[in-house]
């Protein structure tokens, strides 16, 4: 219609290389996952039992000009599927639990989880979804985490990808006290922290009631402990109060606009073990190989994996 704008569909990805970026990174990191905690040396003290948490689990599934493309709630399960075998000869069982805010992807989450359960029956030897809709912050939602019987030698993956500042700072923090040997994914959206930034630089009674709104979500998002300064690009002051001033190593993946200079968000990967932090810079490293046009980086491995930042915690616990 002549004037009016077409509203994208966020679960198409046919222009968004970026987002299977980001899935192919996630997939890539969780079998790693997988493989390490299914270890000789892990088997011999962490539980059978390992955990899955992921707070916007979404629909499950993405369209794209090729067909369909997993999201995160089917790449842990694609994941499971292919080392089932390996997973139930040491009597290892994940269980996942993903969490929904949206009724209209609640439902194609249900079902596209559902689909995937039949066409693989024996995937429940290894693996358990339970999916709930609330909203991650609502005390509701912290019930169900709180209630998972997790252990101090529990593996634990925690994703947490929100939609822009979905996520309160005081919800982040319980999940990171939680106890377990916990490996977290996060996405801090640059491109919304600078919109917002630009917005507090506003004069207040200048400032629409929507405007006022974000500024609230946003101070919710990056808690008192957080102010931010000129440098809204990196996410370091973040990441040092939520994870690093706890002791987590935690590794920055800036994934860039496909269709412009600059960075889109970072995904952190936050961790305790400084092996598993230097592995995974030096995997998002090399995912650096090939850039979105499809032309391959001339850099060596260690190259690749300089470029990519990391914050250290002064004493490790």
């Amino acid at each position: 219609m002549g004037g009016s704008r077409a509203v994208r569909d966020p679960w198409d990805v046919t222009e968004r290389p970026h987002t299977k970026a980001k899935l192919r990174l996630l997939s890539d990191y969780f079998c790693r996952w997988l493989v390490i905690w299914n270890g000789p040396r892990q088997r011999q003290w962490a539980t059978r039992d390992w955990y899955v948490i992921d707070m916007f689990a979404g629909q499950g599934r993405y369209t794209d000009a090729d067909g369909t493309v997993d999201g995160s709630p089917l790449v842990y399960l694609e994941q499971l599927a292919a080392m089932s075998d390996k997973l139930r000869a040491n009597d290892v069982h994940v269980h996942i639990l993903l969490m929904e805010k949206s009724r209209k992807n609640f439902k194609a989450l249900q079902a596209n989880i559902q689909d995937f359960l039949d066409n693989h029956p024996t995937i429940g030897d290894v693996a358990s979804v339970t999916v709930r809709r609330d909203d991650c912050n609502s005390e509701t939602a912290w019930a169900e985490v709180a209630s998972l019987p997790v252990g101090t030698n529990t593996p634990v993956f925690l994703l947490v990808d929100p939609y822009g500042f979905a996520i309160r700072r005081e919800t982040l923090d319980r999940l990171v006290a939680l106890p377990g040997r916990k490996d977290l994914l996060f996405n801090y959206m640059v491109s919304g922290v600078k919109r917002a930034q630009g917005i507090a630089a506003k004069p207040r009674e200048a400032l629409s009631r929507r405007e006022e709104a974000t500024l609230a979500t946003y101070s919710d998002f990056l808690g008192q402990d957080v102010v931010l300064g000129e440098d809204a690009d990196s996410p370091q002051e973040y990441a040092e109060a939520a994870f690093v001033s706890k002791g987590y190593y935690v590794v920055a993946y800036d994934m860039d606009y496909p269709d412009r200079a600059g960075t889109l968000y970072y995904l952190l990967f936050v961790t305790k073990n400084k092996e598993i932090a230097e592995m995974a810079r030096g995997m998002f490293g090399e995912s650096k190989k090939q850039g979105f046009d499809g032309q391959l980086c001339l850099w060596s491995p260690e190259q690749l994996k300089a470029q990519i930042s990391w914050f250290l915690p002064e004493d490790p616990v």
